[in-house]
């Protein structure tokens, strides 16, 4: 999706001429002869599905006798098709109520003024109703209960799942505003409905009105293939990216052809990320499959034709709110093999006109492949279901109806006065500004960090000179510890699997990686894994992660087909996804790593005469194995302490346990015992109760000395949650091992470091 504000000049400056030309009089005669409906767009372009949509909704609505008025931000080829279906269009610059999208403090003032120009619109074109056409936009919504006009809020995404939508107001304010400024509230699938029930508080029901699929002649015209229909066809249409699952679709293609009795070919159209093509085009490589069982067919303006030359359509996205590419697969007759997931299920039958499968799991995708290319029977029975299905439920007409139901039916919006319309307008704009000018200070703050260089003195004369020099600013640190030490050179006979699960918190991931990036990538003795745990904002931290790590041949990413929590994303990445010969470096996502710390924690693991089955690292919050012990030092200046006593300290200390933010574990332990105990849930004494369970098995545990992470504190839990995981999962492990706390009071007692230089 776009903003305005993401436009070139040229198209602003053509916004703001359009932006004035509201007219005083109605746009057309009022000859409707029922009512007259504004429907408000989040964008003007004419390449999305919501605004194709929307296009062919407005033509049923005229031919119905509606007088329809299409507003938008921006005139992106939208306002051409809708005039010659005798739809009126008018810009009406705006931008969104969610973070992600670009603004600037100008466009945030001017989308509050939108209300009023919105309010004018209704006014001299005499409204009926009005329509807003996402959950990104409200200020058609606010203009129309001001207005005492009713509302629909037509809801055409989850949000955080599926955009990583983040709003200003947050998500609980957010829903409660939609459920106030709305007469109905309208859902493009029963997944999104029941996802919009959960949360705007109130018992009203959820209409559901899957979107208008109008589709192109070419379908009742010949096919046309491009690609000469010699094999079994599977074909995917979408961006080729991690969050429509490709990756998923060629694992499964390799699975069937290794097994040897189907010829099989993967047709994927849609715009590629460059990444993400490398890593299919690996996936073959690795099983022995030739690279032409997948064609890379590029973006098309029309799809229809390569539907129509698929046996198979997949729809293997992880989170996909409808799936229009799915209703016309049905409309062609080609069945769908769909992930269960988003509005998927309520267009494929499993069974019937397709089957469905766990999101991720390619075993199963692969099982219902080789099923279907085993019986062109089925195919051609699926695909005709698929047929009926879309003639009797998703055609135009039917798709349209219950959307044409609630605009007769509307009635006006729950009182929602002045005041509190004008103060929820307020505080989003205030919000907006605030954060626009907290960026701004962080950017004008990181700037003034690197000019002043790393050898700036701080205001701390009490400190040592090696603290008075380090760097509050973490790219600054990172440079400055870099030039420091010397980079990893692990022992190529002991090759080591680097995990580091993913949840969220780009601010702090952003330097984890560049930290690898500097020590350990192009390591010919280690594989680096960024395993996503589907947070809030997976795709989007899916985007940003394969951006940063692209072009590092031992850095690989993941994403797990559901969240599993800390402990499950750290068991499955181990016993599932990384070779079974490494050892295993567990590394927590808001961590920097400085140069050589993980060849100083290989040598402590391997020590001679020792029997270290786990080993951590020093870092500045890390508990007891803090530099100083305290903890009590902000992240750079317990670097430039450590690098003032790591000359007087030894290889390493034994310890009771090992800290879980950074931990290498031989891979013979867990072979033996396993990882992490699922008691421990979301995570939190998981790693203490492990090395607990290998001390009593004649496992030792250690601290390495000479090696040293940053570890920013407390990203993983709110104070709150924290507070209850933490006091629910000690009581599991005081029951376990009573010796614990002993253990731990010892090793403090025993340590005594020397002062820095």
């Amino acid at each position: 999706m776009t903003t305005n504000a993401a436009m070139p000049d040229d198209t602003a400056s053509r916004r703001r001429v359009d932006a004035k030309a509201v007219p005083a009089e109605p746009l057309t005669p009022p000859t409707a002869t029922r009512p007259t409906v504004l429907w408000a767009s989040h964008s003007g372009k004419t390449t999305g599905g919501s605004e194709r949509s929307l296009v062919a909704s407005a033509r049923i609505l005229v031919e119905r006798g509606h007088r329809v008025i299409v507003t938008m931000p921006a005139d992106l080829g939208l306002r051409d098709p809708l005039l010659s279906i005798g739809v009126e269009a008018l810009v009406v610059p705006h931008i969104w109520w969610v973070r992600q999208a670009p603004a600037t403090h100008a466009e945030a003032l001017g989308s509050a003024l939108a209300i009023a120009r919105f309010r004018e619109i209704i006014r001299v074109n005499q409204v009926d109703v009005v329509i807003s056409n996402t959950i990104t936009c409200p200020w058609a919504a606010v203009a129309a209960s001001l207005s005492r006009v009713p509302h629909i809020w037509y809801i055409r995404e989850f949000g955080a799942e599926d955009h990583g939508f983040n709003f200003y107001l947050g998500p609980a304010r957010t829903y409660r505003a939609i459920d106030a400024l709305s007469s109905s509230i309208v859902a493009n699938s029963a997944a999104v409905a029941e996802h919009i029930g959960a949360r705007i508080g109130s018992p009203r029901p959820v209409a559901v009105s899957h979107p208008v699929v109008d589709l192109p002649a070419t379908l009742a015209a010949p096919a046309g293939q491009a690609i000469a229909r010699t094999r079994v066809r599977l074909v995917m249409v979408g961006m080729v990216t991690p969050s429509k699952g490709q990756l998923d679709a060629a694992k499964a293609l390799c699975l069937v052809l290794r097994q040897g009795q189907h010829d099989l070919e993967l047709v994927l159209v849609g715009a590629t990320d460059r990444a993400y093509k490398a890593r299919i085009i690996e996936c073959l490589r690795e099983n022995g499959i030739a690279r032409d069982r997948v064609v890379f067919a590029g973006y098309q303006p029309d799809p229809i034709p390569w539907i129509r030359g698929a046996s198979i359509f997949i729809m293997a996205s992880r989170c996909e709110a409808f799936g229009r590419v799915t209703v016309e697969a049905m409309a062609c007759g080609i069945p769908v093999i769909g992930s269960r997931s988003g509005g998927t299920p309520d267009l494929v039958n499993d069974g019937e006109n397709g089957l469905l499968y766990e999101p991720g799991d390619a075993d199963a995708l692969a099982r219902h492949i080789a099923s279907l290319a085993a019986s062109p029977g089925l195919i051609d029975r699926m695909g005709q279901a698929g047929r009926r299905r879309y003639a009797e439920l998703l055609a135009p007409e039917s798709c349209i109806s219950p959307m044409l139901e609630a605009i007769d039916t509307s009635s006006l919006p729950r009182p929602y006065s002045a005041p509190r319309a004008f103060g929820l307008v307020l505080a989003l704009v205030t919000t907006i500004h605030l954060t626009l000018v907290t960026k701004k200070a962080i950017a004008l703050g990181r700037r003034l960090e690197r000019a002043s260089g790393p050898a700036r003195r701080m205001a701390t004369p009490a400190r040592s000179s090696a603290i008075a020099r380090a760097p509050r600013d973490p790219a600054a640190l990172l440079e400055w510890s870099l030039e420091r030490r010397g980079k990893s050179v692990l022992d190529a006979s002991r090759r080591i699997a680097v995990i580091i699960p993913v949840f969220g918190d780009w601010d702090s991931l952003q330097h984890n990686i560049a930290s690898v990036r500097a020590d350990l990538a192009a390591n010919p003795a280690c594989d680096v894994y960024y395993v996503n745990d589907c947070g809030p904002r997976a795709d989007d931290l899916e985007h940003r992660i394969l951006a940063a790590i692209e072009g590092l041949d031992n850095v690989h990413y993941s994403c797990n087909p559901r969240n599993l929590g800390f402990v499950g994303n750290c068991n499955n990445a181990v016993l599932n996804l990384v070779d079974q010969a490494s050892d295993v470096l567990l590394l927590n996502s808001d961590t920097i790593v400085t140069h050589g710390f993980a060849e100083e924690m290989q040598r402590v693991l391997y020590a001679e005469g020792q029997r270290f089955g786990a080993v951590t690292s020093r870092s500045n919050a890390a508990t007891i194995f803090s530099v100083p012990m305290g903890g009590q030092l902000p992240m750079e200046q317990a670097y430039a302490h450590y690098l003032g006593i790591v000359d007087g300290l030894p290889q390493w200390y034994e310890a009771p346990v090992a800290h879980g933010f950074c931990m290498m574990i031989r891979r013979e332990v867990i072979n033996d015992l396993g990882l992490f105990d699922t008691a421990y849930g979301k995570g939190y004494g998981e790693e203490n109760d492990f090395c607990m369970r290998i001390r009593r098995k004649g496992w030792q545990c250690a601290v390495a000395n000479r090696s040293f992470v940053l570890h920013y504190r407390a990203r993983s839990f709110t104070p709150r949650t924290r507070a209850a995981q933490v006091a629910a999962n000690e009581k599991i492990l005081d029951s376990r091992y009573p010796e614990y706390r002993q253990l731990v009071r010892q090793y403090k007692e025993s340590i005594t470091e020397p002062a820095p230089r």
